[in-house]
């Protein structure tokens, strides 16, 4: 998938725990820009975790957090989305 436009947006911190142990968690936002004609070819982004368990990431629509409908994490993430757009 090719993209431009790479611009930083801002950083957020939170901390957290996993499997009962403290941990943090910090998230870099930025916003770029996708091909046109490629922008909603990846429906589903599979990943894993560390332990090697599979997830898939799919994308939503900001309004279904806004709505409750979804939840986004960490706190915060929401107020920096609508301030940088």
């Amino acid at each position: 998938m090719e993209f431009s436009q790479v611009a930083y947006q801002g950083a957020l911190e939170s901390i957290c725990s996993y499997e009962g142990r403290p941990g943090r968690e910090i998230v870099l936002l930025y916003r770029i820009e996708f091909d046109p004609n490629e922008r909603f070819a990846l429906e589903v982004i599979a990943g894993a975790e560390s332990d090697g368990t599979p997830y898939e990431a799919h994308g939503l629509p900001l309004s279904d957090v806004r709505t409750g409908g979804a939840r986004l994490c960490p706190d915060g993430l929401l107020d920096l989305l609508d301030e940088t757009t």
